[in-house]
């Protein structure tokens, strides 16, 4: 006979195998299964009970997930859920902030624009990076919400740099990183609209693993990010959900080195090949190099002798908050 795993896979290959018709496109089905296994004399709606907490479980862990029921997951349940209801409040109560990350031009020397690094201030577990929390907002609204605050904020540091420094930091730029497929299925890009077409928008940064999907949808809301002043770059370029047609087919301004690239330089050989090689392609493509997560000047040195144009990191400065980095811009 079946057990429930394979009843539970019957059900997720039967899904996987029927897309989804909506308006002009199909859309791939996911589904998140929460198993229980039933034990003699546990009422039915014990069961259930239970199959929902898998199920819930489930969810949290991606897409085409099964998870098994066992007592320790109402606990992880129970935290995810207290969690999401925070970030909730986090929105209105204005717990998030930005820090900014500045990037050195390496033939220059000189700072040239910063990368917007979302954290959120819990009101008990402390500063919180966002993957504590970013995956849990994507599956939600909330993500819209965020993203719009991540982006209105990002505007107003960057005018805030134009206006301190103009004579120095007048081109001054900020980069924020955006999920595609956020985007992709808000409204949160046409809210945005006035605002970014007013001010112009904050440099982009997309995931290298967005850029897989090749449809004109992806390409047309590129576009339509570079018509408002955006400068796109791949992000974490190098690992492995990397793909180098992604370069030629979308409107890109640079490629983002994955820190794993840069971060057994100099001595190691072959990361030495790859960092070299993927300069000397970027270029031929008309596309600008930043390295991430440089920690040492050694690596700065060996960057800037290979080619690199532009790098951040520990090395150059911890993420700053806006303030400080108005300052540390005085002194650069």
């Amino acid at each position: 006979g079946l057990d429930a795993l394979g009843a539970a896979g019957r059900v997720r290959a039967a899904l996987q195998q029927v897309p989804l018709r909506v308006g002009q496109r199909d859309v791939s089905v996911s589904v998140a299964l929460g198993v229980v296994m039933l034990a003699a004399g546990v009422p039915g709606d014990v069961a259930l009970g239970d199959a929902e907490v898998a199920m819930q479980h489930a969810k949290r862990q991606g897409r085409d997930q099964v998870s098994v029921f066992n007592p320790d997951l109402r606990e992880q349940v129970a935290r995810a859920f207290e969690l999401e209801e925070a970030l909730r409040g986090a929105v209105e109560g204005e717990q998030f902030t930005l820090l900014y990350q500045p990037a050195i031009s390496l033939r220059e020397g000189r700072p040239v624009s910063a990368e917007a690094l979302l954290r959120w201030n819990h009101p008990t577990l402390g500063m919180l990076s966002p993957n504590r929390f970013l995956d849990l907002a994507s599956r939600s609204d909330l993500i819209t919400s965020i993203s719009e605050w991540v982006v209105q904020e990002a505007v107003l540091g960057r005018s805030a740099v134009r206006s301190a420094l103009p004579e120095r930091y007048g081109d001054w730029t900020v980069s924020v990183n955006l999920g595609l497929e956020e985007l992709r299925r808000s409204a949160g890009l046409r809210r945005l609209l006035p605002l970014l077409s007013a001010e112009g928008a904050p440099d982009i940064e997309v995931a290298a693993g967005s850029l897989l999907d090749h449809s004109q949808e992806t390409l047309g809301l590129l576009e339509q990010l570079r018509s408002l002043g955006a400068r796109l770059s791949v992000d974490d370029f190098g690992d492995g959900a990397s793909s180098l047609a992604s370069l030629t087919r979308f409107p890109l301004s640079a490629v983002k080195l994955h820190p794993t690239l840069t971060a057994r330089l100099p001595g190691d050989d072959k990361s030495l090949a790859l960092v070299q090689g993927t300069i000397d392609l970027a270029h031929r493509l008309g596309l600008g190099v930043v390295a991430v997560g440089v920690e040492t000047s050694e690596q700065l040195h060996m960057l800037r002798g290979l080619g690199c144009d532009a790098a951040q990191g520990y090395a150059i400065t911890p993420p700053l908050g806006r303030a400080e980095l108005l300052s540390w811009l005085r002194d650069h």
